[in-house]
């Protein structure tokens, strides 16, 4: 091996680590899509207090704890920021996870909060877990 090949490899491995670490350090973040926001901006606070509601009122999950709610980006009118919810526990964000399905018909959507390279991974699985829903297979 050689000495380009070794340090292309490395940086390959680091890259991934990176990515998993960030990963890691988002898995107690939800992503929240389509949650109108109110006109002139809100707080930080407002936001949670905003996420505690829909969790209680939508999903049916009162005890849920989260630290801190935040929309990501700038405000443009056209447009509904994502907000980003870090939650307490992890068993709490799966306990979001599992309820989403009481949003259906509403345009409020939770995701797993990922960093960009995961993201794009997903994407390229995401046309094959359609394939596979359709054929009746839990994906």
């Amino acid at each position: 091996m050689t000495f380009n090949q070794v340090k292309s490899w490395c940086r390959i491995l680091l890259e991934w680590r990176c990515n998993w670490q960030e990963d890691y350090s988002r898995r107690l973040n939800l992503q929240i899509i389509g949650f109108d926001e109110q006109h002139g901006g809100e707080t930080w606070e407002q936001t949670t207090i905003r996420v505690s509601k829909l969790l209680e009122d939508k999903l049916e999950l009162p005890n849920i704890e989260h630290e801190r709610a935040h929309m990501v980006g700038r405000s443009v009118d056209y447009w509904t920021r994502p907000i980003i919810v870090r939650f307490v526990r992890f068993c709490d964000r799966e306990a979001v996870m599992r309820n989403v399905s009481k949003l259906r018909g509403t345009k409020i959507y939770f995701n797993e909060d990922l960093c960009p390279a995961s993201l794009a991974i997903k994407k390229t699985q995401f046309p094959e877990m359609k394939q596979a829903r359709r054929d009746g297979k839990v994906a």
